[in-house]
């Protein structure tokens, strides 16, 4: 480590430093907020925005907990699980179809829009 006395001169350069992010066409509008973050140290650029969608069915995922409860589904017989049952995980999915390109928004107003459409099948 270098150390300098009182009497030590060190000429500094200035050096360029930045970041550049682009933004989807479709969230242009957005508000962006701009703050220095002491506890973490870094300046700190919040971009939030809003796009048209529709909420879907939830879809959950269920299977057994680890490899130990999947080698009891497969491998025990009914009495045994019945003393000892498969312990499962469960993820919930909330899938949503985006709208991007649908523009009809006026600025600091809330927006409800209603469709006609008929039932999709996802496979």
């Amino acid at each position: 480590m270098h150390t300098l006395d009182d009497n030590t001169r060190v000429l500094l350069d200035k050096i360029a430093v930045g970041l550049t992010r682009e933004l989807s066409k479709h969230l242009l509008g957005t508000q962006v907020e701009t703050y220095y973050d002491m506890f973490i140290n870094a300046m700190v650029y919040e971009i939030r925005g809003y796009v048209w969608g529709e909420n879907q069915t939830d879809i959950y995922i269920t299977y057994p907990a680890d490899w130990w409860e999947a080698f009891k589904k497969r491998w025990f017989f009914n009495w045994m699980l019945k003393h000892w049952p498969v312990k499962y995980t469960t993820h919930t999915i909330t899938p949503k179809i985006l709208y991007p390109d649908m523009k009809i928004s006026l600025p600091d107003e809330k927006h409800s829009l209603m469709f006609d459409h008929t039932e999709r099948t996802f496979e």
